[in-house]
């Protein structure tokens, strides 16, 4: 799943079979008009796209409708709804995550959810996390790599590897770094996530492709500046850079940094999504 590149020019959510799609401008309709629609609307993609355009619009409480769609009898459903209540949850509805790990049908799927987790960048979700883990034991290897991808998503964990997390030495240092941040703050890679470090990390990575003539290797990052900012990252993971990519890159960053950020907040389009 890492390797999947978002496709930047379609707006294609909700859409079957399930694809990581990038959540595409706002709608110029009202929220009036938007929720009239969903109220008549029955079919779970449908209901989905329309909720995804209220949370654009800063209506945080539709992100309460897709929790009944984490358990949809519809994987590609419950794909979406997953992906995107971890975008918009809080800490405390972190834990309605487990609820697409339990449904889920096949590894893929598992593997899948796994990933979304550490996308909510909040130190329960890494509790959450810690614990599947534990009670998976060694019965699933192939999921390690997975969970140490998502946990470092949120966390430093520095001299643990997905080889090691059955250590002692790796509990204690999950524990230890744990216990020193603040349980209010998002987190990526160990830090209070914010804007200006992942906007810096995308023009480096952007310089080195363009000076290399390598594809731009960064996952996360491009996602997550989407997702806050509501203005689409112009490159993403296996883009081939050139230099007008470069230009588009200093002028996003510039955008983003005329706004306002909290360090330590995860946003959705603008809008801070809460603690």
């Amino acid at each position: 799943m890492a390797e999947e590149e978002w496709d930047e020019m379609k707006n294609g959510f909700g859409t079957i079979p399930y694809r990581g799609y990038r959540y595409g401008p706002v709608s110029q309709e009202s929220t009036a008009q938007i929720s009239a629609k969903l109220r008549e609307a029955t079919a779970e993609p449908r209901r989905l796209r329309l909720i995804l355009e209220l949370l654009k619009k800063g209506d945080l409480s539709a992100r309460d409708l897709l929790v009944p769609m984490l358990e949809s009898p519809y994987v590609d459903v419950r794909m979406y709804a997953a992906e995107l209540f971890a975008y918009v949850c809080t800490h405390d509805q972190v834990n309605l995550l487990k609820k697409s790990l339990v449904v889920a049908q096949d590894l893929d799927e598992v593997m899948r959810v796994i990933l979304f987790i550490g996308e909510t960048l909040s130190i329960r979700a890494a509790q959450l996390l810690w614990q599947f883990r534990q009670e998976m034991g060694g019965e699933y290897q192939e999921f390690s790599g997975y969970i140490y991808t998502a946990l470092t998503d949120i966390l430093c964990l520095e001299g643990v590897d997905e080889y090691n997390l059955d250590d002692p030495g790796a509990w204690q240092t999950f524990e230890r770094e744990v216990t020193s941040l603040d349980w209010t703050s998002y987190y990526h890679e160990g830090l209070p996530v914010f804007i200006g470090e992942l906007t810096k990390k995308v023009i480096i990575y952007t310089a080195i492709a363009r000076t290399e003539r390598t594809k731009f290797a960064l996952v996360d990052e491009p996602r997550v500046l989407s997702n806050f900012s509501g203005i689409n990252c112009p490159v993403g993971y296996g883009r081939q850079v050139d230099d007008d990519d470069l230009g588009a890159v200093l002028k996003y960053t510039h955008r983003l940094g005329g706004m306002k950020w909290d360090k330590g907040m995860k946003y959705f389009y603008g809008y801070p999504v809460g603690r």
